[in-house]
C-alpha cells in the first residue's frame, strides 16, 4: 500500500508540474516581461535584463526572508494560474461542444439551422441517386462525404465537435435502438480494462486540447500590453483547435467502436440476450427499458 500511494503522489506530482506549475511559471514569465516592455519596446533586451536585476537587488537587501518568502509566492500564483486555466477549459469545452449558456440559445438555434440545411440538402441530394434507376451514381461518394463531414447525423449542435460527439447517440439509437445516456454507466462496468484505457486516453487527448485553447486565452488578453503574446495565442488558438476536432473525432469513434463490439456483452449480462446472438434492435430496445425501469 505505501509503494502504491508512493507512486499515485508521483504521478499527481508530474502531472501537476506538467499541466500547472511550468505553464503558469511560463505565463507569470511573459506577464513580467510584457509589463516592462511594452508594444513600444517589445524586444528591448537589455531593458528586460535591467528591470530583473534590480528587482533581484532589491530582494536581496531585504535578506534571505524575503527570498524565502518570494520563491513560495512566485509558486503558488502559477499554481492560480494553472487551477485557473482548469476552470476556463471547462467552459472552453462547453462552447466547443455546442452546450452553450441560456443568452447564448438564438445564436446557437441560427448557427444548427444553417447546419441542418446543409446536411438536409447533401442528405436528400444522395438518396435521390442512391433511390434513383439505372446503374450507381459517381456522385453518390461525394455527396455522402460531404455530408458526413458536416456531421454523421442530423446536426442538433452548433458546432462540428457537438455534432460529432452528439451523433453517436443518434447513430446508437438508430441501429440497435439504445439509449446511450441511460446504457452508458451499466455499459461502462462490463466493457474490458483495455477499452476503458484507450477511452480515458481519447478523452484525455481532449481535455488536453481544451486546456491549450484556454492557455490561448489567456496569451490573447496578454497580448493587449505585449504584441508578442498575440502571436503565442494565435498559434495556441489554432493548435488548439485543431487537435480538438481531431480529438473530437477519435473520441467519438471509439465511444461508436465500444457499443458496437460489446454492447451484446451488456444484453447477455442483463440476461436479455444469451449466447453469440448479435444485437438487435429488439435486443437493444428491451435492453433501454430495462434500464429505464419505467421511466
Amino acid at each position: 500500500m505505501n509503494a502504491f500511494l508512493t507512486e499515485l503522489a508521483k504521478k499527481l506530482t508530474d502531472r501537476w508540474l506538467t499541466h500547472a506549475l511550468f505553464p503558469g511559471l511560463l505565463f507569470l514569465g511573459m506577464c513580467a516581461a510584457g509589463g516592462t516592455l511594452g508594444h513600444g519596446a517589445w524586444n528591448d533586451v537589455p531593458r528586460l535584463v535591467a528591470a530583473a536585476t534590480k528587482l533581484t537587488t532589491a530582494l536581496d537587501r531585504q535578506g534571505p526572508a524575503a527570498v524565502g518568502l518570494a520563491l513560495p509566492a512566485v509558486l503558488l500564483a502559477s499554481a492560480a494560474v494553472g487551477l485557473a486555466v482548469r476552470g476556463l477549459a471547462r467552459g472552453v469545452q462547453r462552447i466547443w461542444l455546442g452546450q452553450w449558456p441560456p443568452p447564448d440559445r438564438a445564436p446557437a438555434r441560427s448557427l444548427v439551422a444553417r447546419r441542418r440545411a446543409r446536411w438536409q440538402r447533401l442528405h436528400d441530394e444522395h438518396a435521390a441517386l442512391v433511390s434513383s434507376p439505372g446503374p450507381p451514381s459517381p456522385y453518390a461518394a461525394g455527396l455522402a462525404t460531404a455530408r458526413n463531414r458536416i456531421a454523421p447525423a442530423r446536426p442538433g449542435r452548433a458546432t462540428w465537435m457537438g455534432d460529432r460527439i452528439g451523433a453517436v447517440e443518434t447513430r446508437v439509437h438508430g441501429q440497435y435502438r439504445l439509449d446511450l445516456v441511460t446504457v452508458w454507466p451499466r455499459l461502462w462496468l462490463v466493457i474490458p480494462d483495455t477499452t476503458r484505457s484507450e477511452l480515458r486516453l481519447a478523452h484525455g487527448r481532449l481535455e488536453q486540447a481544451t486546456n491549450t485553447a484556454a492557455w490561448a486565452v489567456l496569451y490573447l488578453l496578454l497580448g493587449v500590453w505585449w504584441w508578442p503574446a498575440l502571436t503565442a495565442g494565435a498559434v495556441m488558438s489554432l493548435l488548439a483547435w485543431r487537435t480538438g476536432r481531431d480529438a473530437a473525432a477519435g473520441f467519438a469513434e471509439l465511444l461508436e467502436a465500444t457499443v458496437d463490439v460489446h454492447g451484446r456483452d451488456l444484453a447477455t449480462a442483463l440476461g436479455v440476450a444469451s449466447g453469440e446472438a448479435p444485437l438487435t434492435p429488439d435486443v437493444g430496445e428491451q435492453v433501454t427499458r430495462t434500464l429505464r425501469k419505467g421511466a
